[in-house]
């Protein structure tokens, strides 16, 4: 009787180990990419005078990619022009930094939006909680494929792909961070282009995904930018205003150009 009851329990505990694994390998090619560019991180953080503590806990705490280098170069660029030592960053431009990151991941509330009526079963509200903090704008690129092609996918599946994706980025921080005064400065210098490979990789992705509707991705990027111009030039702002308008700006811009435009499902989205 017992040996009965314990198969189906250890065969569901194979499955999910085996979906856990098949997770963590399709998280290789956003691996790859997240390596260079978190070493790159690693070396921001440490030449802007923190230390390798504060690089890894960024990575480890906030796993935020291009939030992450935004806040690092606003608290860098605020402590240069205010002419304060390290750690005396104001209150405003504390705020200032807090509040471009939450705009910056607000997408992070449509993307989860989508993929948690895709998860299979119910998970717990600690494993809803763990998949939420581990969603990145790659991941979600690869379980909505995932979903896409297979219908929806189980929470192991997730957790490797996640759990993957975030050992490279905070394993690839902790190297920049302890290589970032033995690098010379031009090869520091170098690397710093990894972040706007980065960026335009993101971009060109989803031009390529709403290859049939780009509208709403080239309306956004023109918005911003011209936004930014004009508050940076005319109006004479400095970034840590400048760039959570614009960037607002342009969301709102895109976001309005896709009301106009027909909802597209995963399945239409991903049909070549």
């Amino acid at each position: 009787m017992a040996q009965s009851t314990n198969a189906p329990n250890q065969m569901h505990h194979s499955s999910s180990l085996s979906l856990f694994f098949s997770g963590a390998a399709s998280a290789l090619p956003i691996a790859t990419g997240y390596i260079p560019v978190a070493i790159t991180f690693g070396i921001l953080v440490v030449n802007s005078g923190l230390s390798f503590l504060d690089a890894v806990l960024a990575s480890a705490l906030a796993f935020a990619g291009a939030a992450q280098f935004m806040a690092v170069g606003m608290y860098a660029g605020a402590i240069s022009a205010a002419g304060v030592p390290l750690g005396g960053l104001s209150l405003a431009a504390g705020i200032q930094i807090v509040f471009a990151g939450w705009l910056l991941n607000l997408r992070h509330l449509l993307m989860s939006s989508v993929v948690a009526p895709n998860v299979a079963g119910s998970p717990s509200l600690p494993r809803r909680s763990l998949l939420a903090f581990g969603l990145t704008d790659e991941v979600f690129g690869v379980a909505t494929w995932r979903i896409a092609r297979d219908g929806p996918v189980s929470s192991a599946f997730l957790l490797g792909l996640e759990l993957a994706a975030y050992s490279a980025w905070v394993g690839g921080t902790a190297l920049g961070a302890s290589l970032g005064e033995i690098l010379a400065p031009s090869l520091r210098a170098a690397m710093g282009l990894a972040l706007y490979a980065l960026f335009a990789a993101l971009l060109a992705g989803q031009f390529r995904a709403r290859r049939r509707r780009p509208g709403p991705v080239a309306v956004a990027a023109l918005c911003g930018a011209t936004m930014n111009v004009f508050l940076r030039g005319p109006l004479a702002l400095g970034p840590g205003s400048a760039f959570p308008i614009a960037m607002t700006v342009g969301a709102l811009a895109g976001w309005a150009v896709t009301l106009m435009a027909e909802p597209v499902s995963l399945k239409e989205e991903s049909s070549p």
